[in-house]
């Protein structure tokens, strides 16, 4: 019988190592080049086509990002039961599934969803466990799954307090939450690729400038939701039987003032540099959410 090629494989030293062998059908990978494609034109964004080549190697990405998590938390994300909200185009999913995982996963959007569909058959995974269904209302029962995974998903719901309880309510009692998520009182839209202030300014008046800028506001005022860090702080704790901790990383390269940059760039990073010193505002926040278990201390 064929084994069938999986994305990601565990290391006898147990690290996670991507397969740089791993590859979809062409057909499969042309249609993740056609959704992306246009995904990213709905943004405006000028170089897509290097954002569409990550996009076809995303699960070595997602591969290496499991094992950094692993390394911080000291415990495998392997043979339990994993629910991603907002599963996108699988490529964390079918990752999940190669080390083991009962993996469940939401999304929206149709149009992505059957590429995650696809995906997950290819490595003989379950599809009708990717369901079509939003973060406010998961259609999963109490403390279903021992650790969730939601990644740059918060700025798209409608409800984000609402979110987190629903995400809080189907974990288990020991179980972990791995959040990352824009905040967006820094001064970067990420879908966008943009250096802009939008936080204080109303949707409107940032949707202006993003037209002045040659950029589509469509996406901005029907899709994206300002959420910032303290919005996901404030949230967090006003669910009992929790504990979190927010992970920083440090600056990226691109914002070092000894780089040699357009004065444009050299211009923005300065400007970064400014948000993350002095007000402590960063451009993404991860956040480890941990239930607890009752009786144990926290």
């Amino acid at each position: 019988m064929d084994v069938l090629r999986q994305p990601c494989r565990r290391l006898a030293g147990g690290s996670i190592q991507p397969d740089t062998a791993f590859a979809y059908p062409e057909a499969l990978r042309e249609r993740i080049r056609s959704y992306y494609g246009q995904y990213y034109a709905r943004f405006g964004i000028r170089n897509a086509h290097e954002h569409v080549a990550n996009r076809l190697q995303e699960e070595a990405a997602e591969c290496r990002r499991l094992n950094a998590h692993e390394q911080l938390l000291r415990r495998r994300f392997e043979n339990g039961r994993a629910l991603i909200v907002g599963v996108g185009s699988g490529g964390l999913a079918v990752c999940l599934h190669a080390l083991g995982n009962e993996t469940h996963a939401v999304e929206p959007h149709r149009s992505v969803l059957d590429i995650a569909w696809a995906k997950m058959a290819f490595v003989g995974g379950r599809p009708e466990r990717l369901l079509p269904a939003v973060a406010e209302a998961l259609p999963y029962p109490a403390e279903a799954f021992d650790f969730l995974f939601c990644f740059t998903v918060l700025e798209h719901v409608r409800d984000v307090a609402a979110s987190l309880r629903e995400m809080v309510r189907v974990l288990r009692p020991g179980g972990v939450l791995v959040l990352n998520t824009p905040d967006y009182r820094f001064p970067f839209e990420a879908h966008y690729k943009v250096p802009l202030l939008l936080r204080p300014l109303p949707a409107i008046a940032s949707a202006a400038i993003l037209k002045l800028a040659g950029k589509p506001p469509r996406p901005l005022l029907n899709e994206i939701t300002y959420v910032s860090s303290r919005q996901v702080q404030h949230a967090l704790m006003q669910i009992p039987n929790l504990s979190f901790f927010r992970l920083f990383h440090s600056y990226p390269d691109d914002w070092r003032p000894d780089r040699l940059l357009p004065w444009r760039d050299r211009l923005a990073a300065a400007a970064f540099r400014f948000w993350a010193r002095r007000l402590e505002i960063y451009p993404n926040q991860e956040y480890y959410v941990f239930k607890q278990v009752p009786g144990e201390p926290r």
